[in-house]
């Protein structure tokens, strides 16, 4: 059952020594050794008993893009400076406005998924005051509305635009984690009564821990109400648009989008991309007409996406999804979703059915759970912890951990595609025998 580790668990001053990391003023001859020693201490990505983040192996079609945008080392930008990265681009923004379902789009590939957050309450801003890319935010109060279970980077975006943490309205959400649209309402008038101005509602698409869908349709109709700006934090739960996923329904009346290609579709770190419906307004949201940054040939005008952007170089990391797609077509990419999606109905049916764990969450590829505590001096939720601190101790198994509705929890996301129902019985197992491992432990202080 544990095979393996996934890797050697050292702590930062033993990987120092171990691999004698100090740079000095001499060159040192032993790059390829230094990998092969590193490798041990890096968790394994490939390994089926890896299922500790939102991302995993790389799509071999992917590396293969990766690696030649990476090779080709030119940034994306310019016609002049990577074409075919812009047209590459183009057709990746083209096959995501189809899926998502808007008639028109534009879009871009960014650093990841705070990057496309960020550039969607950007462009909020924009909408709604044109005036304050040049002049700033001024003493307007703005109010940006996300749930509670909503992504940090939400709040970091308030704070690097000036918009203030503060300002950053967190909602209620249900027993599913969903944000519930009576309170949604209910804040926006409030933040009206306060004289602040109500500028963007960010929608969570698959919540990091819980893999919840705030129920996007819902939060449409109060965007027109009310005149707000309708974004979607997709980054996790965007690849449902290569499937049925109902938690996306209504996706093709926002605004705006944030997806991620290198989470479950496996596109390699970092695939992501910003989508919105409205034309034009990437450019002129971000340009500042820097005039060494025109377009070298004069048939190059508007397709130049440099201005477009909040970089200057971009890397092309449209390739590494771009190969996939092209190899595999969509769907492929819907194949390798549905694969994952009987997968986490086949752990949650058996941690269910499971007298030693108890379900707490299940929705989208997350499967959130607490082993179950039998001593009377460790609530459900200590014990939990103690079990996955002693498996990231192990290291034969990674698998994530979080908070939900108050309770710590074990979270299995299923977006490993090594890992087989197999391997999963096998986890399963292995968490008993580590309950059973830590009973004894403690047995003693009954």
């Amino acid at each position: 059952m544990k095979d393996k580790k996934i890797y050697e668990n050292v702590s930062f001053v033993e990987i120092k020594k171990e691999l004698n990391t100090e740079l000095t003023e001499d060159p040192i001859d032993d790059i390829d050794a230094f990998m092969i020693s590193a490798e041990k201490f890096t968790p394994n990505q490939y390994d089926a008993k890896n299922s500790g983040r939102l991302y995993s192996s790389i799509d071999p079609y992917a590396l293969e893009g990766q690696r030649w945008a990476t090779n080709i080392n030119a940034p994306v930008g310019t016609m002049s400076g990577h074409p075919v990265a812009i047209v590459a681009e183009y057709e990746v923004i083209e096959l995501l406005r189809k899926k998502i379902g808007y008639s028109q789009a534009e879009g871009l590939g960014v650093s990841g998924g705070s990057a496309g957050n960020f550039e969607g309450i950007n462009i909020a801003r924009y909408m709604k005051f044109p005036e304050m890319k040049k002049h700033g935010n001024g003493q307007q109060q703005l109010h940006v509305y996300v749930s509670k279970d909503g992504h940090y980077s939400v709040r970091k975006a308030a704070q690097f635009l000036g918009i203030g943490i503060d300002n950053v309205i967190e909602i209620e959400t249900n027993e599913k984690g969903e944000m519930l649209s009576s309170k949604l309402e209910e804040a926006i008038v409030d933040s009206e009564k306060k004289n602040a101005i109500p500028l963007v509602i960010i929608s969570t698409a698959g919540t990091t821990v819980g893999g919840s869908f705030d129920p996007i349709h819902e939060i449409n109709k109060i965007a027109k109400i009310y005149n707000i700006y309708h974004h979607v934090d997709a980054s996790w739960g965007g690849a449902g648009l290569f499937t049925a996923e109902p938690g996306l329904i209504g996706i093709n009346e926002t605004d705006s989008i944030t997806f991620d290609a290198h989470k479950a579709i496996g596109a390699g770190v970092t695939s992501a991309f910003f989508i919105t419906k409205h034309v034009d307004v990437l450019y002129s949201a971000n340009s500042v007409s820097a005039d060494y940054i025109k377009a070298e040939i004069s048939e190059y005008v508007g397709y130049d996406t440099l201005d477009m952007s909040q970089q200057c170089g971009r890397r092309a990391h449209v390739f590494g999804f771009y190969f996939q797609v092209r190899a595999l077509g969509a769907q492929g990419i819907t194949k390798r979703i549905g694969k994952f999606y009987e997968q986490t109905r086949y752990i949650a049916k058996n941690i269910q059915a499971h007298p030693e764990m108890t379900m707490l969450q299940s929705s989208y590829l997350n499967t959130c759970f607490q082993v179950t505590s039998p001593l009377t001096h460790f609530s459900n939720s200590q014990f939990t912890n103690m079990v996955h601190q002693t498996m990231e101790r192990e290291a034969f198994y990674k698998v994530g951990r979080g908070t939900w509705k108050g309770k710590s929890v074990i979270r299995y996301v299923t977006i490993n595609p090594n890992t087989s129902l197999e391997d999963i019985d096998n986890f399963i197992t292995y968490m008993v025998s580590l309950r059973g491992q830590l009973l004894e432990e403690h047995a003693l202080q009954e």
